[in-house]
């Protein structure tokens, strides 16, 4: 073939399928080779109606967009695949193969979660341009990518019986894989609707008579840790004024239920005249 008939430019070119390569930051995670083998029947009987699309590495062609119409066209027996060659920066398959899965709800919460996670990771691409790029807001990307805190095996049941991403998101909010995987195997055995699933979670999180000693405790640590902070802050503030040469006479009183401060700081000319003038 012509070198020049591989150029990019927009139009369709015809590419040995053995030239061209699926992108290793597919956002499909899972394949469904019935849905695949319905594909590729479509494509016997007329032909791959869409082209994919594909960016130039080297002496080969990445997959950019159309990833399940190109495996569908292997399983099919093309030898050539109707392409349009774009040019592309290293992140951007990940980027438009998003697009396309989200425009055509082809992609489930976890893979998309996993593309987030890693356009963040490897390509260091902050949320809020992901937002931008995607036209999706900053706690939509979030609120996904809190979904991966559930183990994949996990992540295997929900997607086998279709469990809704609201249902999965409440079950990300467990603290362990324990609790979220016998919460899931109640969820199912009960077969539970999203509110009484969200319910169920909701007195999962809540603090059993076991936990309250600990949340007391908490509780007193925090204070107490407080009440250090306020009264270094009050001696802090004593010491300042004595050292910058202001007679301040100062006394502290501790008892069992309280600490009392006397403080007496005299007033100067200078601050009497603007007590005066704030007054006036």
């Amino acid at each position: 073939m012509n070198e020049e008939y591989f150029e990019a430019g927009g139009q369709i070119v015809l590419i040995p399928h053995n030239v061209i390569r699926l992108s290793s930051t597919n956002t499909r995670k899972s394949n469904d080779i019935n849905e695949l083998e319905r594909l590729a029947q479509s494509i016997r009987e007329n032909g791959l109606l869409q082209p994919i699309t594909v960016r130039q590495i080297s002496s080969i062609y990445q997959v950019v967009t159309g990833e399940r119409r190109f495996r569908a066209a292997k399983i099919a027996g093309l030898c050539v695949i109707p392409c349009i060659i774009i040019r592309a920066e290293e992140e951007m398959p990940l980027i438009y193969s998003l697009l396309e899965n989200l425009q055509h709800k082809s992609i489930n919460f976890f893979d998309e979660a996993r593309a987030y996670d890693l356009l963040m990771t490897k390509y260091n691409m902050p949320i809020n341009v992901i937002a931008s790029k995607l036209a999706l807001s900053v706690w939509d990307i979030q609120k996904k990518l809190n979904l991966l805190k559930i183990a994949e095996d996990l992540q295997e049941i929900i997607l086998g019986v279709n469990l809704s991403e609201e249902i999965v998101y409440e079950l990300s909010k467990l603290r362990d894989h324990s609790s979220r995987e016998s919460t899931l195997r109640e969820i199912i055995d009960k077969d539970l609707n999203i509110a009484q699933a969200k319910q169920y979670i909701e007195s999962s999180l809540a603090p059993t008579q076991n936990d309250a000693p600990r949340l007391v405790k908490k509780v007193q640590k925090t204070l107490f840790t407080n009440e250090i902070i306020f009264i270094n802050s009050i001696d802090n503030a004593i010491d300042t004024m004595t050292n910058s040469g202001i007679n301040t006479v100062s006394k502290k009183t501790e008892t069992n239920d309280f600490i009392e401060y006397y403080i007496r700081i005299p007033r100067t000319k200078s601050s009497n005249f603007i007590s005066r003038a704030d007054v006036n």
